[in-house]
């Protein structure tokens, strides 16, 4: 599934697999002003995923979720599963 999302990490090891999310104002200011992108905050990616409705994920992406077990937004939208 497209989605022109972006958002802002803390710089991550070789061995890390869950980012660290964090806000930096000017920075998403640009994201936004300059692209076609929508900035998800910090506060966003944070939100339980049990509040979202998954069912125009595909099959696939399902089976991944199943899998990997996510318990954030953030988790299922920038992640390194593949």
């Amino acid at each position: 599934m497209y989605a022109p999302l972006v958002t802002i990490a803390e710089p991550m090891g070789s061995n890390e697999v869950v980012l660290t999310f964090t806000d930096d104002p000017p920075i998403a200011e640009a994201l936004s002003f300059f692209s076609r992108f929508e900035v998800l905050s910090r506060h966003d990616l944070s939100r339980p995923l049990a509040g979202f409705d998954l069912s125009e994920l595909g099959t696939a992406e399902l089976e991944q979720v199943r899998y990997w077990n996510p318990h954030t937004l953030g988790e299922v939208t920038f992640n390194r599963w593949d």
